[in-house]
């Protein structure tokens, strides 16, 4: 929690300001130079990103080639991406192409939005910005189906903008709806755990917005954080819970 400033404030200089509290700097630090090479040199992803971020805008961000392909190769796919489209553009925020930067920038927008969702209440800012780096953005039109009852899939969403309806089909084969989901919401979320089928088909009421997450990357963070599964894991039991409760109340269907 002692990193949301940084996501949250918007002035730059305050942003530094609450980095150096946080991260307890060395007083033997001088100037804008050594405060980024410090960060680069951390074995941490997150004080990546924010030097990447911050230290391209106004003048720009100047490292040598071993600490450009340092960046290049982490281990975290997001760092690899942004770094590697700044080095291409001279280290320059400004410089950089705005469709390719987009993505690449909005990480505290998804770390904010993940943070309002009960699924990950409780999580670290380092956790969540680990999963918010893996997700990436998905539309869908009016009436298209997202996930289809007995399919298989290894996604998850989570609902951003717009709204969707959750419906099952019964013994007698009408399909019943369960639930309307908007902003904040999820779905899908059993396909990071196990190949199951699909148990439900959510579909796209008007113009949808979603983060999408896949199995294979989630399982990445996990390895990192275990906490976010366990957390998850505790919310879906939830969630199992009340769905089980809906099924059974659910009215029997007359054609």
């Amino acid at each position: 929690e002692s990193m949301v400033p940084l996501l949250e404030t918007s002035s730059p200089a305050e942003r530094l300001s609450v980095g150096r509290r946080i991260y307890k700097l060395p007083k033997t630090l001088g100037g804008r130079k050594e405060l980024i090479q410090y960060f680069v040199e951390k074995n941490d992803w997150l004080a990546h990103y924010f030097v990447l971020i911050m230290g391209s805008r106004e003048t720009g961000l100047e490292l040598g080639p071993e600490d450009w392909q340092r960046l290049k190769l982490s281990a975290n796919h997001f760092i690899t991406n942004l770094a590697g489209i700044l080095d291409a553009a001279g280290g320059k925020y400004e410089a950089a192409k705005e469709a390719d930067m987009q993505e690449a920038t909005n990480l505290t927008d998804k770390i904010v939005l993940l943070r309002g969702m009960e699924i990950f209440h409780g999580l670290t800012v380092n956790e969540l910005a680990a999963i918010a780096s893996l997700c990436e953005h998905e539309d869908f039109s009016p009436n298209k189906a997202i996930i289809t009852e007995g399919e298989v899939g290894d996604t998850m969403y989570l609902v951003v903008d717009g709204k969707v309806t959750v419906s099952k089909n019964a013994d007698d084969g009408c399909s019943v709806d369960l639930a309307d989901m908007g902003q904040g919401d999820y779905f899908g979320e059993m396909a990071l755990f196990d190949d199951s089928p699909r148990s439900a088909t959510v579909t796209a009421k008007q113009n949808t917005r979603c983060l999408v997450l896949h199995k294979r990357e989630f399982n990445e963070a996990v390895r990192e954080y275990p906490q976010v599964a366990l957390q998850m894991c505790t919310e879906l039991s939830r969630r199992l819970r009340d769905l089980h409760t809906k099924i059974q109340t659910m009215p029997v269907c007359i054609t």
